[in-house]
């Protein structure tokens, strides 16, 4: 008798667990069947794409062609690093890599020129904007390059600066103007004086007149900069005043700028050792002054002056003319607005002695 209750204990136990594994796969299979009915049905939902007719492609390419007929470029897809590239605002990280946009330009210009004698086009060309020089073995233009007799500046993206110039000083003696303006050289910013770094004494820059003259016949736009060591914004109107009445009416293209940098002699210098703020309350001085007088005003400094020597910020109001004498063309690695870049003190132009200043515009 105990063995068969026992037994008929243990048969209640087993039903009820096997009560509880019908109910889990019960459940389990509720749970899929909705899954699979939502799955479905969603697919149902999702209208199937239809396929293009040749009626529709053939519409769609003559409104391409037409496109292309107006605008002048065939429109393939758009090239990100030459069109969005805004690299004069970018930071170094933000940088491409050297010559990708030369190089997507070779896959577009193959496909412009598809079916001709040459597999790429040559000679100047526009894309989105941007001018390049292609020769004839298919290469880019990069640097500063003398073509057809005149002087190009080309980024490392191979793309043209819009415009070429040089700024001089009495040190650069006699200039011959017209061959300066025949080699394609476009503008000139002249030096109107400065102050001595020690004596602290005001100087006019004896070739100015004659270069403002000679330069302006030539039909070269005109900019002007004074040679700052002010060590108050006291001085600085003074250097401004004493520029602007020396320009007496001149008219100028470029702005006027005042020059900031470091004496010949740091740290000896009378402004050698100024700080950032004291140095941005000289500059907007000299620059209000400037705007006053009816003139647009600018500060000129290097890479590395305006980042760590001059608050930046104080004065990104005005006109801003960077040094940089980078390598492999490349542009500055400043992450901040600038509207002329002074690119290496050690040009060559035919009509000025020895070497020059040589900047672009972007």
């Amino acid at each position: 008798m105990k063995t068969n209750e026992g037994k008929m204990r243990e048969l209640p136990r087993k039903s009820r667990w096997e009560t509880l594994l019908l109910i889990a796969l019960f459940c389990l299979t509720a749970a899929l069947t909705v899954l699979l009915l939502l799955f479905l049905d969603g697919r149902q939902e999702r209208p199937e794409e239809a396929e293009p007719s040749p009626e529709s492609l053939a519409a769609e390419a003559a409104d391409q062609s037409q496109t292309a007929n107006r605008e002048g470029s065939v429109p393939y897809q758009v090239l990100p690093d030459v069109e969005a590239m805004d690299i004069s605002q970018m930071s170094p990280e933000e940088l491409p890599a050297e010559n990708s946009a030369a190089d997507a330009l070779e896959v577009e210009i193959i496909q412009e020129t598809e079916g001709e004698s040459k597999p790429y086009q040559t000679g100047w060309m526009t894309v989105n904007g941007n001018e390049y020089f292609v020769y004839e073995d298919g290469s880019y233009a990069f640097g500063l390059k003398q073509i057809d007799g005149k002087l190009y500046y080309f980024n490392q993206y191979a793309v043209k600066a819009k415009s070429l110039g040089v700024d001089v000083s009495y040190y650069n003696s006699d200039i011959d103007w017209d061959v300066v303006k025949a080699q394609g050289i476009d503008f000139v910013i002249i030096r109107i004086g400065g102050r001595g770094w020690t004596s602290g004494l005001l100087y006019d820059d004896c070739r100015m007149r004659e270069y403002l003259r000679s330069a302006r016949k030539a039909g070269l736009q005109l900019g002007a900069y004074f040679y700052s060591t002010a060590t108050t914004p006291y001085e600085a109107v003074e250097e401004a005043s004493v520029a602007v009445k020396t320009l007496d009416g001149i008219p100028l293209d470029l702005p006027l700028y005042i020059d900031m940098e470091f004496s010949g002699e740091y740290p000896k210098g009378r402004a050698d050792r100024l700080t950032p703020s004291e140095r941005a309350g000289i500059a907007t001085a000299f620059c209000e002054t400037v705007r006053s007088s009816g003139y647009q005003p600018g500060v000129y400094a290097g890479q590395n002056f305006f980042k760590a020597y001059l608050d930046y910020n104080a004065v990104s109001r005005y006109s801003i003319w960077l040094a940089s004498y980078t390598t492999n063309n490349e542009l500055p690695l400043f992450d901040k607005r600038y509207d002329l870049w002074q690119f290496t003190e050690r040009g060559r132009v035919d009509g000025i002695r020895g070497i020059v200043d040589l900047n672009v515009i972007y």
